[in-house]
C-alpha cells in the first residue's frame, strides 16, 4: 500500500507546513535565527529529511513500481514543487514572503535527502534497505 510507506513522509510535509505558514508576528523572536542565516539551514534540513522519507517510502513500493523505479527523480520533483508552493503561499500570510534563497535551500536540502539516502543504501548502513 503507497501510504503506508509514506507515513512519515506526509507527517513530516504536514510539520513543514505548519513551521513555514505561520504568521510572521507569531513566530518567537530569537537571535539565533540571526545568526548566520540559520533559517536557511532550517529550511535547508527540514527539506533534507523530507526527501530522504519521501525517496525511502517510494523505493519500497511494491505496488506501485514506476514509483518505485523513478524514485529519484520523482522525489525531487515533488519536493522542489513543494518548497516553491510553500514560498509561494507565504506571499498571502502576513510577515511573510517570498525569498528565493529559502526555495535554494530547500531544492539543495531535497537534493541532499535523496543523495544521503541511496549513499546509505549502496553501503548498507542500515539494515532495513
Amino acid at each position: 500500500m503507497f501510504l503506508r510507506h509514506q507515513v512519515l513522509t506526509i507527517l513530516w510535509a504536514i510539520f513543514i507546513a505548519f513551521a513555514t505558514l505561520t504568521p510572521g508576528e507569531s513566530m518567537p523572536e530569537v537571535d539565533f535565527w540571526d545568526f548566520a542565516n540559520a533559517d536557511k539551514l532550517a529550511h535547508f534540513g527540514v527539506f533534507a529529511i523530507l526527501s530522504f522519507l519521501m525517496v525511502k517510502g517510494f523505493s519500497k513500493q511494491a505496488l506501485f513500481l514506476r514509483l518505485k523505479s523513478n524514485a529519484m527523480i520523482l522525489t525531487l520533483l515533488t519536493t522542489v514543487l513543494y518548497g516553491g508552493l510553500i514560498e509561494y503561499a507565504q506571499s498571502f500570510i502576513p510577515g511573510r514572503s517570498i525569498e528565493f534563497n529559502d526555495m535554494l535551500a530547500n531544492g539543495l536540502g531535497s537534493m541532499l535527502g535523496v543523495i544521503t539516502y541511496f549513499f546509505l543504501k549502496k553501503n548498507k548502513f542500515f539494515s532495513d534497505f
